[in-house]
């Protein structure tokens, strides 16, 4: 047998084989894809084995019968080929009419090979062509030409980067068969499933990378279903404490991230931006019931210690490494533009950018809410009071994003819902 055939088939058996055996498991194939990888593993070892029996058999020039039948089954297999692999790979190009021209070539296949009408194999195992040779030679090469079209739309359909190793192969198993091409002994089904078994290998490679691409997605998506539904127990927790104040740190997280939006953040940042602001009063965990709830006007000493919840805040969610910005707006949001806030007294954009946008969120859902002492602002009211803290106590681009998003809710929705 000539060594280039054997290592075609070597080629096909391996590459079919590693691909079924992974394939059966494989949480990216749909069903209908794993029925097909099936069917069409099965033709490529079909087809592969008829190639290396025939050969075999035909080395003394015995088992003539036998030899028709073996050559008649992978001839008639082989038109099939392209058609499996496109459906495993969900790459239908084939339409009906072509259906029909396969099933004509397998039948043609079955009913001209036993009586001679392609090649007859002569008591000295020689091959001499039939009268219908030449139908047969097209009719192969459009098996050929099926599998291309297969190719060609599989690569425009995910993606064409291995394109340029695919056709390498190609190239060099046309090269290493050009000299039984010319004496047209060269069975063109050998290298259909050669280049099909290449192909699969490769789209299935791909697969394995999808793979492992969505089940990290989805452990990314877990642990932040698990992060966020922590974060929120965590701040019902903390809100359960203040009676005045119960759903505030959701609403500022919201007003932070409609802000951030409205401000061309990118949708990251705006997640980033709304755990932070969600996680803003977590240091009052820290401060007594007495001092929180308390009714009326708090003294100077009181007052100091409620000002401890940002550093309180801070020492807690700075211990969250994998999330640095957390602790950001719990940490800064009581500081002032003008520089007059606390508990450092930062100044301008020394103040970083997620606790300027969360100090207007803060502000705002304070002026909407009910407190002991006054029921919310009217709608008005706040829009001035935001107006008027730009440049001193807000910083003046998100006061301005904060005074759209108050113009665009014309039913003064965003507030505390009684």
């Amino acid at each position: 047998m000539n060594p280039v055939y054997v290592v075609m088939i070597g080629v096909c058996i391996i590459s079919s084989f590693t691909m079924f055996l992974h394939m059966r498991d494989n949480s990216v194939l749909s069903p209908k894809s794993k029925r097909y990888f099936t069917l069409l593993f099965f033709s490529i070892i079909v087809v592969a084995a008829s190639e290396a029996l025939g050969d075999w058999m035909n080395i003394d020039g015995t088992c003539r019968t036998a030899h028709i039948i073996v050559k008649c089954i992978e001839f008639s297999v082989m038109p099939y080929v392209p058609v499996f692999m496109s459906l495993a790979c969900n790459v239908e190009w084939y339409s009906k009419p072509v259906i029909i021209l396969l099933h004509a070539h397998a039948i043609f296949e079955w009913l001209a090979l036993p009586f001679h009408l392609v090649i007859n194999i002569d008591s000295a195992g020689f091959y001499h062509r039939g009268p219908l040779y030449s139908v047969y030679l097209i009719a192969d090469a459009a098996t050929l030409i099926y599998l291309l079209i297969a190719f060609f739309r599989l690569s425009a359909k995910y993606g064409a980067k291995k394109t340029a190793t695919l056709w390498m192969v190609v190239v060099v198993l046309f090269s290493a068969l050009i000299p039984s091409i010319i004496n047209g002994k060269c069975h063109t089904s050998l290298l259909g499933i050669t280049l099909c078994a290449v192909i699969l290998y490769e789209y299935y490679q791909s697969l394995i990378q999808r793979e492992l691409f969505e089940n990290l997605k989805k452990q990314q998506e877990s642990m932040k279903l698990l992060f966020e539904q922590t974060a929120t127990a965590l701040v019902n927790a903390i809100d359960a404490k203040d009676k005045y104040t119960h759903g505030h740190s959701a609403r500022v997280a919201e007003y932070s991230r409609e802000i951030a939006r409205m401000s061309g953040k990118s949708a990251e940042e705006c997640d980033e931006i709304y755990f932070s602001a969600l996680l803003h009063d977590v240091g009052k965990i820290g401060i007594p019931l007495n001092i929180i709830n308390k009714d009326g006007k708090l003294t100077a000493e009181e007052y100091e210690t409620i000002k401890k919840h940002p550093v309180i805040g801070e020492e807690i969610l700075s211990s969250i490494s994998e999330y640095p910005y957390l602790s950001v707006a719990a940490h800064y949001h009581h500081e002032r533009y003008d520089g007059k806030g606390y508990p450092a007294g930062l100044k301008g954009e020394e103040i970083p950018e997620i606790a300027r946008i969360v100090a207007v969120a803060d502000a705002y859902d304070a002026m909407t809410s009910k407190r002991c002492y006054r029921d919310p602002l009217p709608q008005s009211k706040v829009r001035d009071e935001i107006v008027n803290g730009a440049g001193s106590q807000f910083d003046p681009e998100f006061a301005r994003v904060m005074q759209q998003i108050i113009d665009l809710d014309t039913e003064y929705v965003l507030r505390e819902k009684k």
